[in-house]
């Protein structure tokens, strides 16, 4: 349906991304030399020209030229489909010839944000959610953090571990030993998927209130049947359509493994819209001033959406959206 989208070609007037913006996927492995997602992938230089299987620059962790795998405890990462689709949707390459283009992707001159990846899961998805991600992402230079996962329904409350790795993100993100501002924004943002078990109730970790969660809107301004909504949820995004909906197969495409595009949907896939407006916002404010910080990010987001209650087919739905549709045009 017309106009069912984050409005972002009006949002790219307003801003394209900037490289100086780092975004952690939190997921499987990002296919990091992907065509559509090279050029904006994070790189650590001090390890890109280092001797192979040693801690070239010192920071405790082997062969992290793209990021960390969690699993393993090292930087070799092993791509994975969830990781790689959602990293294209906030920046695969803009204005290259080929493929797709990431929310935050740049105008195609080298100035996309950046793609740091980080692995909790391996390439079939299996993996514990390893909290040492989080610490590795703010202290190597991310502000924003896109998690498309969710513990089991058998838990009710973030482990101890992982609320204390993220609370050191959202405090540390940004900044210096001494406190000092070395990023484009002072401490870091957290979003998380709702979740996708057609609950009226977001899950775990998406239901912390230190988080943005994000709930999945079809291309008709409907929540997908699949998606959590409650009164924890934050915003609405673009997911596509669920098997059980009558608008399936409407799904989102974005970067696969081997070099491919794929179809998906799920809060997944609305995640990492809201991550990239998000990350939008903090190169418009933030990369050209010190002082900017979590906190107004987070006012400005969730201040740009649209209503779109008429559309959904109960009020309790309506109100478990979040504040509505997240509108990149809205961030100024």
């Amino acid at each position: 349906v017309e106009g069912a989208d984050i409005n972002l070609f009006k949002g790219w007037e307003i801003n394209t991304g900037r490289s100086d913006v780092i975004v952690a996927v939190v997921d499987m492995g990002v296919q990091y030399d992907h065509p559509d997602l090279a050029a904006n992938m994070w790189v650590n230089e001090g390890e890109l020209n280092g001797e192979p299987n040693k801690d070239n620059d010192g920071n405790g962790i082997k062969n992290d030229i793209y990021g960390y795998n969690g699993l393993t405890r090292d930087g070799n990462i092993e791509p994975g489909s969830h990781g790689t689709h959602v990293a294209g949707t906030v920046a695969a390459t803009n204005n290259n010839g080929i493929g797709v283009s990431g929310v935050a992707g740049g105008t195609g001159n080298g100035d996309g944000v950046r793609i740091m990846t980080c692995a909790i899961y391996d390439y079939m998805g299996y993996g514990t959610a390893t909290p040492t991600g989080y610490v590795y992402a703010a202290d190597n230079g991310a502000v924003i953090s896109q998690n498309s996962w969710g513990y089991s329904q058998m838990y009710s409350a973030i482990p101890e571990d992982m609320a204390v790795a993220m609370d050191y993100f959202i405090d540390n993100a940004g900044i210096g030993p001494d406190g000092e501002q070395t990023g484009p924004m002072k401490g870091g943002v957290i979003i998380f998927a709702a979740g996708n078990e057609f609950s009226p109730k977001v899950g775990c970790p998406s239901d912390d209130p230190r988080v943005i969660t994000v709930t999945s809107m079809m291309a008709d301004y409907v929540k997908a049947s699949y998606s959590n909504y409650g009164t924890e949820a934050d915003i609405f995004a673009p997911g596509g359509a669920g098997e059980r909906d009558a608008a399936f197969p409407q799904q989102v495409y974005s970067t696969g493994l081997d070099n491919t595009y794929t179809y998906h949907s799920g809060t997944s896939m609305a995640c990492p819209h809201v991550s990239g407006v998000a990350a939008l916002i903090v190169s418009h404010y933030g990369a050209n001033a010190s002082g900017f910080t979590n906190e107004e990010l987070k006012t400005i987001l969730l201040r740009s959406y649209r209503n779109v209650d008429m559309w959904q087919t109960r009020p309790d739905i309506a109100a478990g959206l979040g504040a509505g549709l997240v509108d990149a045009s809205l961030m100024e």
